[in-house]
C-alpha cells in the first residue's frame, strides 16, 4: 500500500471480504488485525501484519492457512451488518465470546450502528 518504512505490512484487496478473512484465520491460530480505513487520507479498511525475520519459518504455513481462510468465510460483512440491523446483539456477543468473530471487527460494528444501538451493544 506504500513505501516500506516499518515491519508492519498493511494488506487490502477489493475482492476479499476482510471481516471473513480475519475471523477465519483466527480460527486457524493466527492473529491479524482488521484496521479501520481513514477515508480523509485515502486509506481503505485493511489488515495489518507485523513481520520480522522471526516469522520466516512460519511464512509458508501462514500463506497456506490464509488460502484456506479465504475459501469459505463463515462471516461476511453482509451477514455481520444483517445481525446489526436486526439488533441481534446477543448472537453477536455470543459469537465474539466463542471466537467465531474476531474482536477487531467490533470497530466496524460500532461504525455501522446508531449511537443508541452501540450503547446497547456495549451494555450487553
Amino acid at each position: 500500500m506504500g513505501k516500506v518504512e516499518s515491519s508492519i505490512l498493511a494488506l487490502y484487496n477489493k475482492d476479499v471480504g476482510l471481516i471473513g478473512l480475519v475471523s477465519n484465520i483466527k480460527k486457524l491460530g493466527w492473529y491479524v488485525s482488521l484496521q479501520r480505513g481513514l477515508k480523509g487520507h485515502g486509506i481503505l479498511n485493511n489488515i495489518h501484519l507485523v513481520i520480522s525475520s522471526l516469522h520466516a519459518d512460519a511464512a509458508d504455513a501462514f500463506s497456506s492457512d490464509a488460502k484456506k481462510a479465504l475459501k469459505r468465510p463463515e462471516l461476511s460483512a453482509e451477514r455481520l451488518y444483517a445481525m446489526i440491523k436486526r439488533s441481534a446483539f446477543d448472537e453477536l456477543v455470543k459469537r465474539l465470546q466463542e471466537g467465531a468473530i474476531d474482536s477487531s471487527v467490533i470497530l466496524k460494528v460500532l461504525e455501522a450502528t446508531s449511537e443508541e444501538m452501540a450503547i446497547e451493544l456495549i451494555k450487553t
